[in-house]
């Protein structure tokens, strides 16, 4: 991890540097250091510019918010990670986040909308459907349909 570190810092806006991000990330997820994690991705804010690796930190600082009860800030992130994964298999995963922080504030309609964009996707993987069908039918169980 030192050797990581050292590379994160001596070689920043590297393609080193993001694969050095990445692990240092994964073991503060590993070790639930949420303290490590929010000082990782603090410094390195802005330095990345791989789209994976982007909306993939936008997922993590969005599970971040989820879990400190901030469920706008996590739709947000959420949003912008789906956005830049449009058209890609991963995109359906980040929807059925933002589904899960609408389900958080309340927000029915919009959850309700997105759970059947997942379900009407031929593309859909069928654990992220059967996934979109759990919350569809907790969504419209809270709506009274």
């Amino acid at each position: 991890m030192v050797k990581f570190e050292r590379v994160l810092g001596d070689y920043p806006n590297t393609p080193g540097a993001v694969q050095s991000l990445v692990y240092l990330l994964s073991d503060a997820v590993s070790n639930n250091d949420l303290n490590k994690m929010n000082e990782l991705l603090d410094e390195n804010d802005g330095t990345i510019e791989d789209p994976i690796v982007l909306s993939s930190i936008y997922k993590l600082r969005g599970d971040i918010s989820h879990a400190d009860g901030d469920h706008s800030s996590a739709l947000k992130y959420y949003q912008k990670a789906e956005s830049l994964m449009a058209g890609n298999a991963i995109q359906t995963k980040y929807q059925l986040d933002i589904a899960s922080a609408l389900l958080a504030q309340n927000n029915y309609d919009d959850a309700l909308k997105t759970l059947e964009e997942i379900i009407d996707n031929i593309d859909a993987g069928f654990n992220e459907k059967n996934r979109a069908e759990e919350l569809l039918a907790y969504t419209k169980h809270k709506m009274g349909i």
